[in-house]
């Protein structure tokens, strides 16, 4: 090519670029004609008083939130209610910034407008999302906190296709890059439990199942865990139970929902220089006290897991493959079942019951 030409196709290069830039980011704000300038939500005013309890939870009409550049407007259709919306709305996690604040981590929805610099095709698609404040019929939401939903996934299931589908990737993944062959977890029964059976034998990646009750071992049974791989917590033998399931699999790290306790029992029947994820907060317990020989002599190590924290962490192509990967089995191994069905106005009088056993009573929470 002559100099002349190699100008020319830069400049069209650039050219082309710019008129992309501008027709797709460098645009004005999209919102609905018909957008009403209030909403339903469910909001806390302040954490609890003592030990038990939920905080200071009110349902109001509050107006629709503007929608600042590079965000989107969802139309809120589900919202799922996790163990860590019910932390939030003790006033345990995740503290926010200033009371009242909104309720929900996580939703599905309807991409009804943006506040602009955002790709108009991002319109009417559904999506799940991260953000605080699902549950309430609106939600605005940075474009990198969503991700659209197969045509053959409901809203139901986008409601948790991400908080605990993400989880459950991104905690085998951290296990293989740390070299494990095999994990253990703990309240097992739980949605997030189950999704851990199926994935860990779509991955190839074993997985012994910790449960307290019988009913709850005849469940995991049935979905498809081995007997020998589901181990009860309340047999008088269990860390030697444990024990021997580890080694029968190779099991070096555990994922731990409960704490507490739990966590103190598996650095004890893990074998040696094995490690514990704490990855939540069940027993409301802290964890201690951990003998100093299980750290030196044993060379057992314990540390947080938290999805957010991973994704920090992560590089943006390795979250992009988990996100994928999460994506694509949503209405299959990350499925999730629910037994209930809330409203705005009926959340706070089902979550006690949530609270008390959260085994085959997940809720879904209906916008619409």
């Amino acid at each position: 090519f002559s100099m002349n030409t190699v100008w020319v196709l830069s400049g069209l290069l650039v050219g082309t670029a710019a008129v992309l830039y501008v027709t797709l980011y460098d645009n004005e704000a999209v919102l609905p004609d018909d957008l009403p300038k209030t909403m339903k939500a469910l909001r806390l005013y302040g954490p609890r008083e003592g030990d038990e309890g939920l905080g200071d939870l009110r349902v109001e009409t509050i107006p629709v939130p503007d929608v600042p550049r590079g965000h989107l407007l969802i139309k809120v259709k589900a919202a799922p209610i996790n163990p860590s919306d019910v932390y939030y709305m003790q006033g345990i996690y995740a503290q926010p910034p200033s009371y009242p604040a909104g309720v929900g981590l996580e939703g599905s929805g309807l991409v009804v407008g943006h506040g602009g610099g955002v790709i108009n095709l991002v319109l009417n698609q559904r999506v799940s999302f991260f953000t605080t404040g699902t549950y309430a019929e609106y939600a605005v939401v940075p474009l990198t906190s969503i991700v659209t939903l197969s045509s053959d996934v409901s809203y139901d299931q986008g409601a948790s296709g991400l908080v605990n589908p993400l989880t459950v990737v991104g905690m085998v993944t951290s296990a293989r890059w740390a070299g494990h062959k095999a994990a253990v977890n703990t309240a097992a029964a739980s949605a997030l439990g189950k999704m851990l059976i199926r994935f860990g034998k779509l991955e190839g990646f074993p997985i012994i199942n910790v449960v307290r009750r019988e009913a709850q071992r005849e469940m995991l049974i049935e979905l498809g865990a081995a007997p020998e791989d589901v181990i009860l917590s309340t047999d008088e033998n269990y860390i030697e139970n444990l024990r021997q399931a580890c080694l029968r699999v190779g099991a070096t790290v555990a994922f731990d929902a409960v704490a507490g306790q739990s966590t103190i029992d598996l650095m004890t029947a893990l074998p040696d220089k094995s490690e514990v994820f704490v990855y939540g907060a069940l027993s409301n317990a802290p964890v201690a006290p951990i003998s100093p020989f299980l750290l030196m002599m044993e060379e057992k190590t314990v540390k947080g897991w938290h999805l957010l924290k991973h994704m920090n962490k992560i590089s943006f192509v390795s979250f992009g493959l988990m996100a994928m990967k999460a994506k694509s089995l949503i209405g299959g191994e990350l499925s999730t079942t629910y037994n209930k069905v809330a409203t705005i106005d009926t959340i706070v009088s089902l979550v006690p019951e949530y609270m008390a056993s959260a085994t085959d009573n997940k809720i879904v929470v209906h916008i619409d």
